[in-house]
């Protein structure tokens, strides 16, 4: 997880904790390409590379008030 930024490092490890429920992980995590289009994802995806994919809006809300919380 070098590079991400501090929140997403903490919903990540806390989610692996079990602490919060329903996130699967990184868009980064999350999808596979061939390595021929690594680059031209990458760069279009951007910083939305680490978005936090969860179950449900309120999954995400959770992860959200964790962070306020913490």
């Amino acid at each position: 997880m070098e590079g991400y930024s501090g929140a997403v490092k903490k919903i990540i490890k806390e989610s692996q904790k079990g602490t919060l429920k329903g996130i699967h992980g990184t868009v980064s995590q999350l999808i596979s390409v061939d390595s021929e289009y690594a680059v031209a994802i990458e760069t279009a995806l951007g910083a939305q590379i680490q978005n936090i994919i969860t179950d449900t809006e309120n999954d995400a809300k959770k992860a959200i008030g964790f962070l306020k919380e913490s």
